[in-house]
């Protein structure tokens, strides 16, 4: 998103961007950190992960959420270790925390409660689309569906994000006598459901649902705008 979408500022300068987890992991993990970003006034992590190894930086760390704390068939034991090990190191050591939600603050809280609750602060996220005038475009294979005619779930096509649940209950609406108005998962494809297809075979509405992948910022938008009904699970 910063490559295709800078933000432009006579103080703005983006550092080097690691397009391998390992690189990532090796750039955050040096001992020589302080040096290679420059001695920051503020440290900002917002990706499940917070070095340990700063001293002349002020460290602020997110917290989205710790479903993968919550619940172990959410998520791969891979994900699911590194998420839990960024998390720790930010309990010990950052100097202040975001939650996007008072739900997020006290879970935090309740799996590191060594933080101290005053330094944790609720801020809710806010959206991107600043522009309330695009209409955006439908998605390829899309182009024929009319406003209003459609359910639309937006997420990460994985378990914590419950589409099955949103499928079956879809299922029982159509068994029910319910228009059968296409279910569009627009989202592009995590773990643990590559069984996904199979699962909505079984339930009978395969040819009711569409999936159209992950969606671009101008599709998202018109998808929202035309759609009947909408679940975010983003």
């Amino acid at each position: 998103m910063p490559i295709l979408t800078p933000y432009r500022g006579a103080q703005v300068h983006y550092g080097p961007r690691h397009l391998t987890r390992e690189s990532a992991r090796n750039f955050w993990n040096d001992a020589e950190l302080e040096k290679a970003i420059g001695q920051l006034d503020i440290v900002h992590c917002n990706n499940f992960w917070a070095p340990i190894q700063i001293s002349s930086s002020r460290v602020i760390y997110t917290i989205y959420d710790l479903g993968f704390a919550a619940n172990a068939d959410w998520t791969t034991e891979a994900n699911r270790v590194g998420c839990f090990d960024g998390a720790f190191r930010s309990s010990v050591g950052a100097d202040w925390a975001i939650a996007i939600s008072e739900n997020s603050r006290r879970h935090y809280l309740n799996v590191f409660p060594h933080f101290p609750g005053d330094r944790v602060r609720v801020v809710y996220p806010c959206s991107r689309f600043t522009d309330l005038t695009r209409q955006g475009s439908p998605p390829a294979g899309m182009k024929d569906h009319r406003s209003d005619e459609f359910w639309l779930s937006v997420g990460t096509i994985e378990p914590r994000k419950n589409q099955r649940l949103l499928a079956k209950a879809y299922a029982r609406y159509l068994d029910a006598g319910g228009r059968p108005m296409p279910l569009v998962f627009a989202g592009g494809r995590g773990w643990m459901m590559e069984d996904f297809q199979d699962y909505l075979a079984e339930l009978g509405i395969l040819n009711h649902v569409e999936l159209p992948g992950y969606v671009t910022d101008d599709e998202m938008i018109w998808l929202y705008r035309n759609c009947r009904f909408f679940n975010d699970q983003r």
